[in-house]
C-alpha cells in the first residue's frame, strides 16, 4: 500500500463514492450503503 491511508478501485464510480464519502457525514454515508446492500439492489 506503499504507505497510504486508504486503498480505492480503480473504476472511476467508486473513487467518487470514496471521495464524496470521506466529506459527507457518517449518518448519509450510512443511508447510501443500506440503498447499495438491501435485498432487490443488484436488480436495478
Amino acid at each position: 500500500m506503499a504507505g497510504k491511508d486508504s486503498v480505492l478501485a480503480e473504476s472511476l464510480k467508486t473513487k467518487v463514492q470514496g471521495a464524496i464519502s470521506s466529506i459527507l457525514p457518517d449518518t448519509v454515508t450510512a443511508k447510501q450503503n443500506r440503498k447499495l446492500n438491501e435485498p432487490g439492489s443488484a436488480n436495478n
